[in-house]
């Protein structure tokens, strides 16, 4: 990298004072440049990543994750340009992406400690003024959708503690770094083509997608694919939308089920998360 950052400067020395090339003072102030804390002062992309930086930003990337060409062409073939994506000042690879995998609720073995990491005692206490605060929409979704307003609360109770966290993350991130990592490489290839298709759809910016280490996004917590298949707007941070939409997805799942606890455990994959949110249902009764 070095090399590339004294070709880099010695270029813009010769273009701003050619005449000067040979002289003793170019080679003064070449050898200043030469420095290792001043070139990285200058060269390192900032935070805003103005046009000048975002070459040598992409090259930096590309030499530290060789697969990035390859993800890059991947959604190229399918009409995506996405390596522009990668000059944003939100951008990041999450090296430890696969560890949050790994140490998640989910693979926890007793139900005392994965209820404690989700909350649940805490949400008791909340479940009913939310329920109030959104009870038109709850009563709308329970009439239309025919799943108890309760449950529902539940989920994004569960999900996003009634809208309080919607993860600190970017989906876009997520995806990528778990591709980049090698991990969940297919589930991280698919729900990267939903969330692009969903963001060009509804003409959202790719970066205003916050999401759960997973790239589940809004107060449901939907991955990109169940976005596309159940989410009712286009809003994903509005309350009204995401009470229809998760009312919408355990409809359909329930209509195919037959069993309200198999549409929920269609919701997230965990016998344990099936008892959280029917527990935490019951307290808004």
């Amino acid at each position: 990298m070095k090399t590339l950052n004294t070709i880099l400067f010695t270029s813009a020395l010769l273009f701003v004072n050619p005449l000067n090339a040979n002289s003793q003072d170019f080679n003064t102030r070449l050898s200043s440049y030469k420095q290792d804390s001043y070139i990285d002062s200058l060269i390192q992309p900032s935070q805003k990543r103005d046009f000048n930086s975002k070459d040598l930003f992409m090259v930096n990337y590309k030499q530290q994750y060789p697969s990035l060409d390859n993800l890059i062409q991947h959604f190229r073939v399918k009409g995506f340009e996405i390596e522009g994506f990668f000059s944003n000042s939100k951008f990041e690879i999450y090296e430890n992406i696969d560890k949050s995998f790994k140490n998640s609720a989910e693979k926890v073995k007793n139900y005392e400690i994965y209820k404690e990491k989700l909350g649940v005692e805490i949400k008791k206490g909340k479940i009913k003024k939310f329920m109030a605060n959104y009870d038109n929409s709850l009563n709308l979704a329970e009439k239309e959708y025919n799943i108890p307003k309760e449950i529902i609360s539940a989920i994004i109770g569960v999900e996003s503690d009634f809208g309080k966290n919607i993860g600190k993350y970017y989906a876009f991130n997520s995806f990528v770094s778990l591709f980049i990592k090698d991990y969940k490489t297919n589930f991280a290839l698919e729900q990267l083509g939903h969330l692009l298709k969903f963001s060009e759809k509804n003409n959202i910016d790719i970066f205003e997608l916050k999401s759960s280490y997973a790239g589940a996004i809004g107060f449901g917590q939907f991955i990109p694919s169940s976005l596309n298949q159940f989410f009712i707007g286009n809003d994903v941070y509005d309350m009204n939308s995401n009470i229809l939409s998760v009312a919408n997805y355990l409809s359909c799942t329930n209509e195919r089920r037959r069993d309200i606890n198999q549409a929920i455990w269609d919701y997230n994959h965990n016998d344990f998360y099936v008892k959280a949110v029917l527990e935490l249902a019951e307290s808004g009764k």
